[in-house]
């Protein structure tokens, strides 16, 4: 209860405004049955008391320090099965109660109804998956079978979790395009993907796996795969895709955040006038003002400034093609 009232519930509740007014009730009829001041009382008293024994035990008893056995010592399976159990029905009340808004086909049009829907969603969602791969690290195979059971079930709800945020931030990305943010975002979404499909194939094996392994090697190599993939060029290619679509709320001129990475390619899709932005768009924002066409000239030129005055060892692959292009 402590754990569902301190952690669970509020991010829950922050993720999904239905929810927190279905739970409210929980919160409205805490404090009339129990008071907080003598609760703050009660924890003081038994933190002291259990500090006074502990220092007459420490005092009293004599001090023998000795080599800590290896041993695969199993964990409380009534504890960790009502834990267990209590979060799986607070994600499945939660999955209930937001149903109709679970698989939303499109957004708010408003941008910050949108903004509140996905982002604040998604990060709550995102923790708690966190949250989630931490219990399957302390219970699995250290309890009893129909723990394990409950174990596989609440996996499959957190993946369902998982997934309801990553298509929020799915929509998002169609309607208003990549940014840095929503990049990495995604990236770990997928990430995270991968590790809870692997951690349910694991309950259906008998052999033990080795979570930490799992986790810190393919978290080693989805960070080398990211770290050579062209971040900016895969933004900028989808956001020029992205943005010829009819209901596409996409600023083009946006993307002058990028780094002379893009230089090239945004001379390119200049030149073939792909860099216009999205009409329809622009006639429901701006009116009469929908035919004016922002200037890429300025940010071309200050991205070749920045190239021309790095020294050589500043440079990367991108530059150093750029410029043999550019001299020949």
């Amino acid at each position: 209860m402590i754990i569902a009232l301190t952690v669970f519930i509020p991010l829950l509740s922050s993720a999904d405004a239905v929810f927190a007014g279905k739970v409210q009730v929980i919160y409205d009829w805490f404090p009339e049955m129990i008071s907080l001041s003598f609760m703050y009382r009660l924890l003081t008293c038994i933190a002291l008391t259990i500090l006074f024994f502990s220092v007459l035990m420490a005092w009293s008893g004599r001090f023998d320090c000795k080599e800590k056995e290896a041993s695969d010592k199993k964990i409380d399976s009534i504890v960790s099965g009502i834990v267990l159990g209590g979060i799986l029905c607070l994600y499945l009340l939660f999955l209930w109660v937001q149903i109709n808004r679970l698989w939303v086909g499109v957004l708010p049009f408003d941008f910050k109804e949108t903004e509140s829907l996905v982002k604040s969603g998604f990060w709550q969602l995102f923790f708690l998956s966190v949250i989630n791969i931490l219990i399957y690290f302390f219970i699995y195979r250290k309890t009893t079978l129909l723990v394990q059971r409950i174990l596989t079930v609440f996996t499959m709800a957190s993946l369902l979790l998982l997934i309801s945020a990553g298509y929020r931030m799915g929509l998002y990305v169609t309607y208003y395009g990549f940014s840095y943010e929503k990049f990495f975002a995604s990236y770990t979404v997928i990430y995270c993907v991968i590790l809870f499909m692997w951690l349910i194939s694991r309950l259906f094996i008998n052999k033990r796996s080795n979570v930490v392994k799992f986790l810190v090697v393919l978290f080693l190599w989805m960070y080398a795969v990211v770290a050579v993939l062209p971040v900016e060029q895969f933004i900028l290619r989808t956001n020029v895709a992205l943005a010829d679509l009819k209901d596409s709320r996409i600023r083009l001129f946006e993307l002058t955040m990028l780094s002379p990475d893009v230089l090239s390619l945004v001379k390119e899709y200049k030149q073939q006038g792909l860099l216009k932005e999205n009409t329809g768009y622009l006639l429901r924002e701006n009116g009469d003002k929908a035919n004016e066409e922002f200037d890429w000239n300025p940010w071309v030129e200050r991205q070749e400034k920045k190239i021309s005055d790095k020294v050589w060892y500043e440079k990367n692959l991108m530059n150093i093609i750029y410029v043999n292009n550019y001299d020949r």
